[in-house]
């Protein structure tokens, strides 16, 4: 069953923050039934500066959340009958979700914020609460989380910034946002400057917690594709990501890419 899933950033006229700001841009995923609050609710989260992904299942969560980068997540159930504990403890049993802030709202049943905050959820609130309320909890819970803003922990490999815990890169002036397998292949490649990076490298961070199969290049080169688009990792940074053919990748700066072309003919673009 493929799940309908909407991305709200129009509101924001598609600008992305400065990387030398404190607070990084912040994603938010909702889940809603109910499609009219769920855009009411994106429309206010937008006026506040969260770029939101609206998700009307809780499977279309999981599977949102596989590919795209997740600072946080608010659950709207006040009508749902199934009780909502044990799909919190599932989820936070999965290494790929266990430390999103997740909030919930739901029936205002003492039991099942018991249980759903024993289960792993960082705030239940009850049904009916003001969009301000809302807003106001996942504010608290982010500067609990996340030291005081999102953007505000950094760490540099080479030229490259990355927003620890945001999954967002930056090599010019503004941060580029990365799925979560991006990012992991971006961190380890950088880290690596002006090393060979094998598959075997790069399928272990990428998939880690997520997969136990074996390396499939495949795979992973159409990630690596994505991330070289996004990055602009064909010298136009600054930087280019060759390929070592029946290895991996290196990451190198455009002027060694020049003076390596010719005497290594296994490194191409």
């Amino acid at each position: 069953m493929r799940h309908r899933h909407r991305i709200n950033d129009n509101e924001k006229g598609g600008s992305m923050p400065s990387c030398s700001i404190s607070r990084a841009v912040v994603r938010c995923a909702v889940v809603d039934g109910n499609s009219v609050r769920r855009r009411e609710l994106a429309n206010v989260l937008a006026k506040f500066g969260y770029l939101t992904a609206e998700l009307d299942t809780r499977d279309a969560l999981v599977e949102y959340m596989r590919e795209a980068v997740v600072d946080l997540v608010l659950v709207m159930e006040p009508t749902v009958d199934e009780p909502i504990g044990p799909w919190v403890e599932q989820l936070r049993n999965d290494p790929a979700f266990s430390g999103t802030p997740l909030i919930i709202v739901g029936r205002e049943i003492e039991s099942e914020m018991v249980a759903a905050l024993m289960a792993g959820a960082d705030v239940y609130l009850n049904w009916p609460v003001s969009y301000d309320l809302i807003i106001a909890r996942l504010e608290a819970l982010l500067r609990r989380v996340h030291g005081f803003y999102l953007g505000s922990r950094k760490q540099s490999h080479d030229s490259g910034i990355f927003f620890l815990g945001s999954d967002r890169v930056c090599l010019g002036p503004e941060p580029v946002l990365l799925t979560r397998m991006e990012y992991r292949a971006a961190h380890l490649l950088f880290s690596q400057y002006l090393r060979v990076v094998t598959f075997d490298d790069l399928w272990r961070v990428m998939w880690e917690g997520v997969s136990i199969q074996e390396p499939r290049p495949h795979n992973i080169r159409v990630h690596i594709s994505r991330l070289r688009i996004k990055l602009k990792l064909n010298g136009e940074n600054g930087h280019r990501l060759m390929s070592v053919r029946g290895e991996g990748y290196r990451l190198v700066s455009a002027g060694q890419w020049k003076s390596d072309r010719g005497r290594y003919p296994e490194f191409r673009v």
